[in-house]
């Protein structure tokens, strides 16, 4: 996913510690930031020069677009000066540890006849999302992964608003059934069977779709645009399939309703439902992951420390924070993440910086807000901030108030010009920080060389 950051937090109230001479250490808060993932690609482009500008017509399209990443500049607008976009800051902004499509927007894998298959929502057309497709890509070892043609486009009524999320059955007589969310006219979200023409070719380059589509519409009293993301079937004792689909009633309670089948083209839905949770429905928790300790700092109030660990250009971090120093009892005004890093308070913010380059000109804090709400609870609030993350100024930058998840831009910290650095904007408090840090190698990724086959 294009340069992207993904972190999945939620912030939600604590009791409140004792405080006094010891350390507040908010519930061993372990985040595995994956979002260093964010920090893409190694190497520049083998065909950009050291400059790597590249001149664009007036009538040209914005950049960005053919370079395969989201618009930029758009040089039809001739009374605006913008920022001049090389061709390596493009390909900095593509991926490198995990799977990408060769251009534009997307969103695991099962193994058939020597194949690990894996199938992404895809836009064909744009970087943005948009025009949903599922495109293909398979691969031997999970490491060399070669792209397949589109396994579906939506071209018939029941997904014309696009082919979403789904998920792939092995039948034990060796027949996969594949089941996916189709959004249809008015964005209905109905559930639809696909299934490979040819499963004696094992790339499974061509489906089908059933022509009795759709198989599941949504119930009674639940969202019609909200019941979507259908599961790999599982085979109970009773002899019957089961899947789970995911919808939402009253626009606040997210639930899984169970449907069984013993044939994939008809289904029933069962009583009750698999789980339900209130105020929710629309976002996915992931939960840390534990490793051990390496480094261990002190992150004094108010100080910035670089980490010494040269480029940080594709990481995987484990990082532990806590509060080792005892303040007065006081009450935060300011809730949720603030007006970004730079808004003090006596608990935070700290966190890393990412995507950052030497002068700090270019950064992108990812950090913990602690605030002692008004009936004396402790809360901790999961934020980054993008405002600073490029020097550029006609791409959107904005404080996100619990993961960072748009895409960022730096002009200058890429490729060797990235680094990573600890902080601590607390006006009352010491930090420590433990970390582990991992360098990622790049996948490999090619379009399949059918012309090699035999």
């Amino acid at each position: 996913m294009e340069a992207t950051t993904f972190l999945h937090s939620s912030a939600r109230p604590r009791p409140r510690r004792p405080l006094s001479g010891c350390s507040v250490i908010f519930g061993s808060v372990v985040f595995l930031i994956l979002f260093l993932t964010l920090i893409t690609n190694q190497s520049p482009g083998p065909s950009a020069s050291p400059g790597g500008e590249t001149e664009a017509s007036p009538s040209a399209r914005p950049r960005g677009i053919v370079e395969g990443v989201s618009a930029k500049s758009n040089p039809c607008v001739l009374d605006k000066v913008w920022f001049n976009w090389t061709n390596a800051m493009f390909y900095w902004q593509r991926s490198a540890y995990h799977f990408q499509p060769q251009m534009n927007w997307m969103n695991g894998p099962f193994y058939h006849e020597g194949w690990y298959h894996l199938f992404y929502q895809y836009n064909p057309d744009s970087a943005p999302r948009g025009n949903i497709t599922w495109g293909r890509a398979v691969s031997s070892d999970l490491i060399h992964w070669f792209y397949l043609p589109l396994a579906t486009i939506p071209d018939q009524w029941y997904d014309m608003n696009g082919v979403w999320t789904g998920s792939a059955t092995l039948l034990p007589d060796g027949r996969i059934v594949m089941l996916y969310t189709g959004s249809a006219i008015e964005s209905v979200q109905v559930q639809n069977l696909a299934y490979p023409a040819n499963l004696s070719d094992p790339l499974l380059v061509h489906w089908f779709k059933y022509p009795g589509n759709p198989v599941i519409v949504p119930p009674t009293g639940i969202e019609f645009n909200e019941f979507r993301d259908p599961t790999t079937a599982w085979f109970g004792p009773d002899g019957l399939w089961r899947i789970a689909v995911g919808s939402r009633c009253n626009s606040t309670t997210g639930m899984s309703l169970v449907y069984q089948t013993t044939n994939f083209t008809d289904y029933e839905l069962l009583d009750g439902v698999l789980h339900a949770v209130p105020g929710t429905g629309t976002h996915l928790l992931q939960w840390p992951v534990e490793e051990v300790e390496s480094l261990r700092l002190v992150i004094e109030v108010g100080s910035v420390e670089p980490l010494d660990i040269g480029t940080a250009n594709q990481l995987d971090i484990l990082a532990e924070f806590g509060i080792e120093s005892s303040v007065s009892n006081t009450t935060d005004e300011v809730g949720d993440c603030g007006e970004g890093a730079v808004d003090i308070s006596s608990y935070g913010p700290f966190g890393i910086l990412v995507i950052a380059d030497v002068s700090l000109s270019e950064q992108t804090p990812v950090y913990f807000r602690p605030l002692i709400s008004p009936d004396d609870s402790l809360k901790t609030y999961f934020c980054a901030d993008e405002t600073r993350s490029s020097e550029a100024s006609d791409v959107l930058k904005r404080v996100d108030h619990s993961v960072i998840k748009s895409r960022i831009y730096p002009t200058k910290a890429i490729y060797g010009g990235a680094r990573i650095f600890l902080f601590n904007n607390a006006s009352g408090v010491n930090v420590k920080a433990t970390l582990k840090i991992w360098e990622m190698d790049s996948a490999f990724i090619r379009p399949f060389p059918f012309e090699e086959r035999l």
